[in-house]
This record gives structure tokens, sequence and C-alpha cells, in this order.
């Protein structure tokens, strides 16, 4: 009766074994890499326009409408 723990599929579970193992890793690698592809893409700021900073500043109160229709006539060459 001896040795008969080793019997009834434990072959099967040296090629289940490793399998799953790769698979668990595959994942967690799968999931850093979204992880790190989503917070990338949230941090990404678009840069404001020359017209988007000067409504913004009109908006402010930093700049009054002639200096808005004098400045925005400049970026844009109208005289």
């Amino acid at each position: 009766m001896m040795g008969w723990y080793n019997q009834g599929g434990s072959g099967l579970w040296m090629i289940l074994m490793p399998l799953m193992w790769i698979a668990i890793i595959g994942i967690a690698a799968w999931v850093v890499v979204m992880i790190t592809r989503s917070s990338s893409k949230s941090n990404h700021v678009r840069a404001e326009t020359p017209d988007e900073i000067l409504r913004r500043r009109l908006a402010e109160g930093h700049i009054t409408n002639e200096e808005y229709v004098q400045t925005r006539d400049l970026l844009h060459n109208r005289q």
C-alpha cells in the first residue's frame, strides 16, 4: 500500500500547474499594462489656443472688452 498516494492523475497536475501559473502571471501583466495606459491617457492636458486664452482672460476680468477686440484683431491679422 505504500506509494498509492502518488497514483491516479498526478501526471495531469504536473502539466496543469505550470499552465495555471503562466495564466496568472499573464493576467497580472495585462492588468498592469491596462492600468498604466489608462492613467497616462487621463493625465494628458490639452494646451489652450491663443483665442481660448484671450476669452478666458476677458471672462476673468484681466483685460477690458476694448483690449480683447484689439488683441483678437492682432491675432487674426485684422486691422
